[in-house]
């Protein structure tokens, strides 16, 4: 027990000194790009400010064109792959009340701003390097992305590596904080 205590601690203290590392960079010299897309149930939603039924929303989504729907505030994350997400949705029927409803389900694929792509690399015995998961291999294939998706903002950030196999496993040879484009999430039910 107390050594998980002392792993948890210690992944912690990384996780908030490599956040509080980003912030300090991002507030010097870089700005990162927003997220841009979150397909669900197969269809886009896209970043742009809108109004459904009177609720604020920060993605309008194509589900179907009779129907105004859109994502209120960005995707949260229930660990490294899960993510939760507010979806609005109003029918153009006079009368009909909006909808709201929270929908949860795995992040398949992500787009970084540099174009590569990345897909999940499913559960079960999953690589760890440096103490953080493995949960994405991308095109081309010596990248993968380590670790939780950060939010900050508007904009989702990926530690993006390049590992080498040596004789006592894999080691991160480089790893870049990047901003996210575009995610898919495979959600557990469709919209009515």
């Amino acid at each position: 027990m107390k050594q998980a205590m002392r792993y948890t601690a210690a992944f912690l203290v990384a996780l908030l000194s490599g956040l509080f590392s980003l912030l300090a960079r991002a507030g010097e010299e870089e700005v990162f790009e927003p997220l841009v897309s979150v397909t669900l149930f197969g269809s886009s939603c896209t970043s742009q400010s809108g109004s459904v039924g009177g609720e604020t929303v920060v993605f309008v989504c194509d589900f179907d064109p009779l129907i105004p729907a859109g994502l209120a505030g960005m995707p949260r994350f229930e660990d490294d792959v899960t993510a939760s997400l507010s979806v609005v949705q109003q029918n153009r029927e006079a009368g009909t009340p909006l909808e709201r409803r929270s929908v949860r389900g795995v992040v398949s694929g992500i787009r970084l701003y540099d174009g590569t792509e990345c897909l999940n690399s499913g559960g079960g015995a999953t690589l760890a390097v440096d103490g953080k998961r493995l949960n994405f291999t991308c095109s081309p294939g010596r990248f993968a992305l380590l670790g939780p998706l950060q939010s900050l903002g508007n904009t989702l950030l990926a530690e993006r590596v390049v590992l080498e196999q040596t004789g006592a496993g894999f080691v991160k040879t480089r790893g870049d904080i990047m901003p996210v484009e575009a995610i898919t999430v495979d959600a557990e039910s469709t919209p009515q």
